[in-house]
């Protein structure tokens, strides 16, 4: 596994000669739960001022720069053109689904709800994840397996039903957001069908790339341009911008992949969940977003059926890990 190039991040160089690799993973997994938790209410603010198809433009743009920035331009393009013919078909599958469609769909999503709604509801991918799995690459389903989907959809549907108290309150966004896990759902599974053996930064790049394709076919039906949303960008929404580009995007990706180069992947992988707590804790705070005590039950449910399918081991290898993960909008 190629290590990411802590001598250009000056704290962590830092943190290199004064502390265990243990000690600099653990610092990079804190800062990485707290960018991640940052990326909905981002996100939520952009598009205030921001089309959709803009926010996934810059989205996939600076994925596909932080890869060439870690992994240099040159080694990346040389590997992506070693992958075989017959692969190409499965390759844009991965990366129409995860790198366009779904996140177009999240991005429209979050604009019809709250950040807290689209962190929750995010979640239903791990439904989506399982129940493909078993069907299109005939994994056994356990009983564990069971209960936690069983817990995720009870927290999802006490969520949607506001504690049982109305009736089914799934809102236009809300769906956009469950439609959107569907879609990270299914790239997710045919990375995991047939790309055993490519690196999953490569996987991210072509997904960007098929982002950045996508947005500039809808680019003509698009009614307001890319550079009349620039010209007209309000300037108090400029560190936002920023805050999301080195915040969510950048230093995400970065204390992720250093503590994924530094800790165990179970490690990694059941931490990771307590971004869903911070994330909504912190789009609380930043957007001023009401909690109500059936977020509470519905998140801690979500929260408990996530972890049971951690434990379980639904990402085996470090490689499912980063690309499952980095497939997540709060991720990626």
């Amino acid at each position: 596994m190629k290590h990411t190039h802590s001598h250009q991040w000056p704290i962590l160089q830092w943190r290199s000669r004064t502390l265990s690799p243990a000690a600099v993973g653990w610092w990079a997994l804190s800062i990485n739960i707290f960018a991640a938790s940052t990326y909905g209410a981002f996100a939520k603010t952009l598009t205030n001022a921001l089309s959709p198809q803009a926010l996934l433009f810059f989205s996939e743009t600076l994925t596909a720069l932080f890869i060439l920035f870690t992994y240099g331009a040159i080694p990346t393009l040389r590997e992506l053109w070693r992958i075989p013919r017959k692969q190409l078909l499965p390759l844009f599958v991965v990366g129409i689904f995860s790198g366009f469609i779904a996140p177009l769909l999240w991005f429209t999503g979050v604009h019809h709800t709250s950040a807290v709604n689209a962190t929750l509801f995010s979640n239903a991918e791990m439904i989506f994840l399982i129940g493909l799995a078993v069907l299109l690459l005939k994994e056994r389903i356990t009983r564990i397996h069971v209960l936690s989907i069983s817990i995720i959809g009870l927290g999802i549907l006490v969520i949607a039903l506001q504690g049982f108290t109305q009736n089914i309150q799934l809102q236009y966004g809300d769906f956009l957001i469950v439609l959107a896990s569907l879609g990270f759902g299914i790239g997710s599974v045919t990375y995991r069908k047939y790309f055993h053996h490519i690196d999953p930064h490569i996987m991210l790049f072509v997904r960007s790339l098929i982002g950045i394709s996508g947005f500039f076919l809808l680019s003509p039906f698009v009614s307001q341009p890319l550079i009349a949303q620039v010209q007209v960008f309000p300037l108090h929404s400029l560190p936002i911008l920023i805050g999301f580009a080195l915040i969510s995007r950048f230093l995400n990706a970065f204390s992720f992949y250093t503590a994924l180069d530094r800790l165990p992947v179970s490690t990694v992988s059941l931490a990771s969940n307590l971004t869903i707590i911070c994330a909504t804790a912190f789009s609380a705070w930043f957007l001023k977003e009401s909690l109500y005590n059936y977020h509470f039950v519905g998140g801690l449910l979500i929260v408990l059926g996530t972890v049971l399918l951690e434990i379980v081991g639904t990402h085996q290898t470090k490689k499912h890990l980063k690309l499952h993960l980095h497939g997540r909008p709060h991720r990626a």
